[in-house]
């Protein structure tokens, strides 16, 4: 039974981490917005009065703090709860993050679904505070438990390590480790991510879908929509790690790039999928579909019709349908519960999160996605100069460094100005590209000037993404450029930089630190830490 529930589980949580990837994009009627008001409000209600007083959700008649599967529906309950506007601060929140955090520091914690689903927790739970938060530390215990658990062929199984593995336990770890990148150097994520994404698209049924095990001949499973919306969505993972590393993080602005929904949306298996879950939609309204799980479904619907730009499925207003669809079964007292495998909690979670369009991620992941722009404005704003309309960015951009590696050093000057103030990736490409290629210590170290003052006009949070890069000159850049800013706002992005492997890296980072603290704490991160948070408590008095 439990197996039922999670096929669908996963597909849900999996659309948890990619929100915002193409949140804009979605414009939602607003006669719509108005009329699922009322359910999700009602839904919200349910949900306070069936937490136990032990902080957790019943999940299939269990509800002990310390079972593995009540802790991932507790997870899913309150994060569905501060979806729809419940404070974090809220003390059923704070009741479920007590029962959380104690599983998640248990070394026996190994069920894939809870664990995956707890990072999604501790991250929504700390929005507000960047990547510097008291459950980081956690968050890295579970990923790297996470990556650890991964079986050779690129899945997971229910355990940690995998064993039985299958696409639903897959995809679950997969949205988790998305969700990490932003904390950590994300190489050995991404590699996971590769994997994935390799076995997936190796696994599409001839008529464009997935089902819950496609590896497991033992077992019959046809492809579903659910386990459909997982497959794209995995792909897209993927696809969104790769453009993060070759564009967005190594310069704004979207010239000359390549935006990544669009390519996916190119993609003839994306085209398949995309049939097929149309199909899906349709069965499950009629109720011509053997597939359970229709709270699962129409989430990962909405969540992959986000991420990838589609308005409406060859005219059908798929979210109309679908709120339309759950407003009618909603009970009186506020619940749903459709599916029996599981209970009307981890019912009513689902639903409220379909109906509040939940965005676990920040408008940084959307960039990604996006080539660098969020609502059609580059993240560089005060860029200066855009290459002629007949030449690409990236020719351009070429151009300059044949001409940077050739150039006598009194002519590199010019160039380099150029390379620094020109909108678009490409040039922070082509400047990384030149410091490996230049000849001498004094053209290298130009260079990085001229890259760390590129690097200089983007956000902290952006800087901060750029010193988790797995690319040396990226890293010592940023730290460069978040001295250069003197501004205390990246500091929080500095102090995790300390324990670079790269001794260079780690040096630049502590001295931006001395220089916008007027203080040297060596390379402690602790003292650094208690710094930061001393200074914090300053302002807010």
């Amino acid at each position: 039974m439990f197996r039922s529930f999670i096929c669908g589980f996963v597909v849900m949580i999996i659309c948890l981490a990619t929100p915002e990837m193409g949140q804009t994009v979605q414009t939602q009627d607003e006669t719509i917005k108005e009329r699922v008001k009322p359910s999700i409000e009602a839904g919200v209600e349910y949900l306070r009065s069936a937490q136990t007083r032990l902080g957790t959700w019943v999940y299939n008649d269990q509800n002990g703090p310390n079972n593995e599967q009540v802790v991932g529906a507790t997870a899913l309950c309150a994060i569905a709860m501060m979806e729809c506007g419940v404070d974090p601060k809220d003390r059923q929140i704070q009741a479920a993050a007590s029962v959380i955090r104690k599983a998640a520091n248990d070394p026996n914690f190994v069920y894939t679904y809870s664990v995956a689903l707890s990072v999604l927790f501790f991250d929504r739970l700390n929005r507000d505070k960047g990547i510097k938060h008291p459950d980081v530390g956690v968050i890295g215990k579970l990923t790297n438990d996470l990556i650890r658990g991964q079986a050779a062929n690129g899945q997971w199984g229910y355990k940690l390590p995998g064993q039985g593995v299958d696409n639903s336990n897959t995809q679950f770890a997969v949205v988790a480790l998305w969700v990490a990148r932003k904390y950590f150097n994300p190489k050995n994520i991404d590699v996971a991510l590769y994997k994935t994404e390799k076995k997936l698209r190796g696994s599409q049924d001839q008529g464009g879908g997935w089902n819950y095990d496609q590896g497991n001949a033992m077992i019959a499973f046809k492809p579903t929509g659910s386990m459909t919306c997982a497959g794209i969505l995995g792909i897209a993972l993927h696809a969104g790690a790769r453009q993060q590393q070759n564009a967005t993080m190594r310069g704004v602005g979207s010239s000359g790039s390549t935006d990544v929904i669009k390519t996916l949306n190119e993609d003839k298996q994306i085209a398949l999928a995309r049939a097929f879950i149309l199909r899906s939609l349709h069965e499950y309204i009629a109720g011509t579909t053997q597939e359970g799980h229709i709270t699962y479904f129409l989430w990962s619907l909405e969540r992959v019709a986000t991420l990838y730009r589609w308005r409406k499925l060859d005219g059908v207003d798929w979210f109309e349908v679908g709120a339309t669809y759950l407003m009618k079964k909603q009970q009186r007292a506020g619940f749903w519960s459709m599916d029996y495998l599981h209970g009307p909690n981890v019912d009513t979670a689902f639903a409220l999160l379909f109906l509040a369009k939940s965005n676990l991620l920040g408008s940084l992941q959307e960039a990604i996605m996006t080539d660098g722009s969020i609502g059609g404005t580059t993240l560089n704003k005060d860029a200066k100069k855009v290459p002629k309309k007949d030449v690409s960015a990236k020719d351009h951009a070429k151009e300059l460094l044949e001409k940077l590696l050739t150039a006598l050093p009194d002519k590199q000057n010019a160039i380099l100005e150029e390379m620094t103030e020109t909108r678009g990736s490409d040039y922070a490409n082509a400047l990384v590209e030149a410091i490996e290629k230049l000849q001498t210590n004094a053209s290298k170290e130009a260079a990085r000037e001229a890259l760390a003052n590129r690097f200089k006009r983007l956000t902290a949070n952006s800087l901060g993404e750029n010193m988790r890069i797995d690319d040396r000159e990226i890293r010592l850049a940023s730290a460069t450029a978040a001295r250069l800013r003197n501004n205390i706002d990246v500091a929080p992005h500095l102090i995790p930089l300390l324990n670079d492997q790269d001794v260079v890296v780690s040096t630049a980072a502590l001295e931006a630190l001395k220089a916008l603290s007027g203080q040297d704490f060596g390379k402690s991160i602790d003292r650094w830490s208690r710094w930061l948070d001393n200074n914090n408590t300053t302002k807010k008095k």
